[in-house]
């Protein structure tokens, strides 16, 4: 989707937007309300109507990670990772650079719709919370909402023709 020279890693990481109010959105239990006003921030999902992004909280699982835990490993099955609060570490094995994912940061959104495994490690550095959804849940909610399927798609196209629209510049690589 990206183009012939990107790599797994960073096809794997969107730079999310506002993360002050991410993360005062992720201080207490969240409401479905409230993980829409999130996911809204992640670009992928920007075209996204608010009703169609409702369908996609229902399912988007508020998890806790511990400092020195692993997200997940390479040969997992991809999941869609919004960093609520914390920070990650996002490796991958033969690539010297490492991305550190910040609030607002997402990971996982391409390997999750081709079905592919997460070829990367995450590896968490400072505590905090993620949003999760997981491939079945999400074309089970896919399948009763084709608007919804149009616009992710529609998104996930036009990130693949502008990677720098979404933050996958050099700049994001420490």
């Amino acid at each position: 989707l990206l183009g012939a020279t990107a790599t797994a890693s960073w096809r794997s990481f969107l730079k999310g937007e506002a993360p002050e109010e991410v993360q005062r959105l992720a201080a207490h239990r969240m409401t479905p309300v409230e993980k829409v006003l999130v996911l809204q921030q992640v670009p992928i999902f920007a075209r996204i109507t608010p009703e169609q992004l409702l369908a996609l909280a229902r399912i988007a699982h508020l998890m806790p990670v511990a400092a020195g835990s692993q997200l997940f490993g390479e040969a997992d099955r991809a999941a869609i990772f919004t960093l609520l609060s914390g920070q990650v570490r996002l490796e991958q094995s033969g690539v010297s650079a490492v991305t550190t994912l910040g609030v607002g940061d997402t990971t996982g959104v391409y390997e999750t719709v081709a079905g592919e495994r997460t070829g990367a490690r995450a590896q968490v550095i400072q505590p905090g919370a993620v949003l999760r959804i997981d491939r079945e849940e999400l074309f089970d909610v896919l399948a009763d909402h084709t608007p919804l399927q149009q616009g992710l798609f529609s998104a996930m196209l036009h990130a693949g023709t502008a990677p720098e629209a979404i933050g996958m510049s050099a700049a994001n690589r420490t």
